[in-house]
């Protein structure tokens, strides 16, 4: 109740609720599945309806599920409600994933860890809205930490790699203090600030692209006799295709050769098939049709 008489964010306080509450939620689920022998499907699934109803009636009360907005005590409810059902499904998913299904403790933990990638890979490129990339990551660092937790504490009978709690503790820590998620994504996914899309310089670098490659077969248009103007159409469009091919593995530093030759085939198919896309449906049938309309 401490955590409710604060009109203000106090870490500590935050914090000290957010561990107990972690260990309430995780609490319930251990003791439904080994003292009621409660089945960790049946866990799972009701604990995603709850919390998928927490979402639902928050939303149709709030309007919105930001955490930038509570600043009321029953939209504080609404929070707590969720981070509780979070560890509580957390619990049982992972413990379901690692145990149930067999899928160990460490590939459990490597599918939530991609989840979370995944969900921070889509919000950075893709533009997925704010607040939902934020609840699916801490909906899932749940099972990832859990998981991850149990592949170092258990046993290695019991597929974990068996080091001491105090041990798994520091680790854990270490983990949190460098925030390994964030040099994961900068280091080998190449996510970073500096990385980030940006929607107008693409804009306009696609733009100014497409002039260029449509400015080339223009200029040879023009410049061409108008006796050879086909040939020469189709041999200035390869020498420009190879070019392209060349600059790109130059900057990518590829083999030029390979890259140029592996356009010009390309390019040399495609208006193959235009051209025989012409033959077949002649551009006579086409004013015959119009005329005749």
């Amino acid at each position: 109740m401490l955590q409710f008489r604060k009109h203000r964010y106090v870490p500590w306080i935050y914090w000290v609720a957010v561990v107990l509450i972690s260990v309430v939620g995780t609490l319930i689920t251990g003791n439904l599945t080994d003292h009621f022998d409660v089945l960790l499907q049946f866990t799972t699934a009701v604990f995603a309806a709850m919390l998928a109803a927490t979402f639902a009636v928050w939303f149709s009360v709030e309007k919105t599920l930001s955490i930038h907005t509570i600043f009321t005590t029953q939209s504080e409810w609404f929070y707590w409600a969720t981070i509780l059902f979070t560890f509580a499904l957390g619990t049982a998913a992972g413990d379901l994933l690692a145990e149930q299904l067999k899928l160990g403790y460490l590939h459990s933990a490597m599918v939530f860890g991609a989840g979370i990638v995944i969900t921070y890979g889509a919000y950075r490129l893709f533009n997925l809205n704010a607040v939902a990339a934020f609840w699916i990551a801490y909906i899932l660092t749940r099972p990832f930490g859990a998981s991850f937790g149990d592949l170092l504490s258990q046993s290695h009978t019991n597929g974990g790699l068996g080091l001491a709690l105090d041990l798994a503790d520091e680790v854990a820590r270490q983990l949190m203090a460098r925030d390994g998620l964030a040099a994961h994504a900068r280091d080998e996914l190449g996510l970073s600030d500096q990385l980030a899309a940006r929607p107008i310089q693409a804009a306009l670098a696609s733009a100014a692209s497409f002039a260029a490659g449509a400015g080339w077969p223009l200029l040879v248009l023009v410049l061409a006799p108008r006796a050879s103007l086909t040939g020469c159409l189709v041999g200035g469009s390869l020498v420009g295709l190879a070019a392209l091919g060349i600059l790109a593995a130059h900057i990518g530093r590829a083999t030029k050769m390979r890259s140029a030759l592996r356009i010009l085939l390309w390019g040399a198919g495609a208006m193959s098939l235009t051209a025989a896309a012409g033959a077949l449906f002649p551009a006579w049938l086409t004013r015959t049709k119009l005329t005749s309309s």
